[in-house]
């Protein structure tokens, strides 16, 4: 788990004050940041292994499989099947 307020907390920052500083910066914002570096992870991990998608979705993040699912067609338009399936 990794959440704007750790990372605050860590650098001894307030955590809205560093999550603005992060939106100017990158023109996201830190949760969408998050869940797009996690999809593209995942992406890489079900085209380039044979792991099952339960286990890409717990490397990359998601404890729960059918969130992940959901965030997944969500980032792709397909499901994590489909993507392996190409």
């Amino acid at each position: 788990p990794l959440s704007l307020s750790m990372i605050a907390e860590e650098v001894g920052f307030n955590a809205q004050y560093l999550g603005k500083l992060f939106h100017e910066e990158t023109g996201e914002n830190f949760k969408a940041f998050i869940t797009r570096i996690r999809m593209e992870k995942a992406m890489e991990l079900i085209w380039n292994t044979n792991k099952k998608i339960y286990l890409i979705a717990e490397e990359v993040g998601f404890s729960n499989y059918r969130y992940f699912t959901t965030l997944f067609q969500k980032h792709t338009g397909l499901t994590p099947t489909a993507y392996k399936k190409g």
